[in-house]
């Protein structure tokens, strides 16, 4: 189940990147049209002058980090290599350029479609060996591949189970009337 999430911080951090940085891709331009990019800016550009400045690109890692935190504490431990509980510039960065690395397979320094296909490919087929349930799910035109577009459905349904989750609605601490394990129980040794 930690394939999706690994594609979710590859797709945040490019965003980080490109908000931060506004040379490159223009809106609608880029693997996904610009829409990364503008969603960072939308949520972080508080002075809406069309880039983030230093305090801007401060906020958005804090809360990237709090949520991969929250999310994924092992990828967040692996990580924050100084372990003081937050991830840096340079923690980040580091980060983005090991998942880069890993899919840029001719050694270009780029991520060109070939290489994203074959990223999928491979985590489709990770996937599909460890939780095949979930990979039957989102394999929604049963071709045993999985498209851009499945994986993107994929990403936008555990984006919304981690949304409801922070908003205590999946019966997880019991806020929906839903029961959580050990409600109304004894315990052992109690009275």
């Amino acid at each position: 189940m930690r394939i999706l999430p690994l594609v979710a911080l590859l797709a945040a951090s490019v965003a980080f990147a490109a908000a931060a940085e506004p040379a490159g891709p223009g809106p609608g331009e880029g693997p996904h049209g610009g829409k990364h990019q503008q969603e960072m800016l939308d949520k972080f550009d508080a002075n809406h002058d069309g880039k983030l400045d230093d305090s801007e690109k401060a906020a958005a890692r804090a809360a990237m980090s709090a949520r991969l935190k929250t999310n994924h504490p092992d990828m967040f431990a692996k990580l924050d290599t100084d372990h003081d509980g937050q991830l840096s510039e340079a923690e980040m960065k580091a980060g983005r350029e090991e998942l880069r690395s890993k899919a840029d397979g001719n050694k270009d320094g780029k991520v060109d479609e070939t290489e994203r296909a074959a990223m999928r490919s491979a985590m489709a087929a990770k996937l599909k060996e460890k939780h095949p349930e979930l990979f039957a799910k989102l394999d929604s035109d049963h071709d045993g591949q999985l498209s851009e577009a499945e994986m993107k459905a994929g990403r936008e349904e555990l984006r919304a189970l981690h949304e409801a989750r922070k908003d205590g609605k999946d019966g997880k601490d019991g806020k929906d009337g839903k029961k959580t394990k050990g409600d109304g129980e004894a315990k052992p040794g109690a009275k």
